[in-house]
């Protein structure tokens, strides 16, 4: 399977990747975390 897409974020955005392993799977995990500015969070 392949996935692609485009994302803009902050570029004081935070990524994060997690890898855990058991005995029977693996797992890899991501994340990308900022805060939006006040005038951009009033908005929504």
């Amino acid at each position: 399977m392949r996935l692609q897409f485009r994302a803009y974020v902050s570029v004081r955005a935070v990524y994060n990747i997690e890898h855990e392993r058991s005995e029977a799977e693996e797992e890899i995990e991501s994340q990308i975390e900022w805060e939006r500015k006040q005038s951009d969070a009033s908005e929504t």
